[in-house]
């Protein structure tokens, strides 16, 4: 070592301070990913609670005004075609920041029955959002989908997001909705991944089935259910207003100028109403 160097007060404190900055830097970052630690788990009875509290708040106004996803959860928590193992929650200190249901489906046509899952709802705590963490439940839904041997999950959602974990719109396989008519469309919100290797080429026209559970959440029980939290305003947001767009597309349709991506997730904003 350079005795100079050894000898020197003012260098010696220089590399004193370097030292403790460093230190105080690794001290930090150990306890920030403690504090921030997430894990993804199975649900368990005991999580209802917190569950149904943390879909109402995510979803209140988002898609009309107020929601009914808090009282289909509490449906789906407990129905035969829910599917444990792929109804997961995220926690950060034992605290649920994030949670995401599977519910069994298929997809079906005069020569065969397809098994498929679905996700939703899904959602997460406004306080973490950003950190990826609803990113993480999906890609820890699709892995354990295709252990488990489903041929897909399909789901309804904003492609401009669920395109990045690998889903495409529905007619790419032929998968559509029934219609009244008999005929079969393909929104632009039907989104499928093939989570076994061509489980789903070569099919012919078909149409997915989702959990009956979804097609059964009259607005009078919703109320009835929803009187038992407290209450929470109802309002029109922009949320509302791209929802309204997006369901209205086939899936061959360009989003119309007046669509706008970052407004799908403001749900907290009212929109003023213009007099008639």
């Amino acid at each position: 070592c350079d005795e100079h160097y050894l000898t020197n007060p003012v260098l010696l404190l220089e590399q004193y301070c370097v030292i403790i900055t460093v230190l105080i830097l690794k001290v930090t970052i150990v306890l920030l990913f403690c504090f921030h630690k997430m894990e993804i788990r199975e649900v368990n009875d005991s999580d209802h609670e917190a569950i149904l509290t943390l879909v109402r708040e995510c979803f209140w106004n988002l898609y009309v005004p107020g929601c009914d996803e808090h009282y289909l959860t509490h449906k789906l928590l407990t129905h035969e075609s829910r599917v444990p193992q792929l109804t997961l929650v995220a926690t950060q200190n034992e605290k649920i920041v994030g949670f995401i249901a599977g519910s069994k489906s298929n997809v079906s046509n005069a020569d065969v029955v397809i098994n498929t899952v679905t996700f939703g709802p899904v959602c997460v705590d406004r306080s973490v959002a950003g950190q990826g963490i609803g990113g993480r439940l999906v890609q820890e839904f699709n892995t354990r989908a295709n252990k488990l041997g489903y041929a897909a999950v399909i789901i309804q959602g904003y492609p401009t997001y669920y395109s990045r974990f690998g889903f495409v719109n529905g007619h790419q396989f032929q998968i559509g909705c029934a219609e009244e008519n008999g005929e079969i469309a393909y929104p632009k919100g039907l989104l499928v991944l093939e989570t076994q290797v061509n489980s789903l080429q070569g099919l012919k026209p078909a149409v997915f089935n989702g959990s009956s559970v979804f097609s059964d959440l009259p607005s009078e029980a919703v109320n009835e259910f929803d009187s038992k939290f407290p209450p929470k305003r109802k309002y029109e947001t922009p949320s509302q207003q791209m929802f309204g767009i997006a369901v209205e597309l086939s899936h061959d349709d360009t989003y119309p100028i007046e669509f706008n991506e970052k407004l799908c997730t403001d749900n907290l904003t009212e929109v003023e109403k213009t007099s008639s």
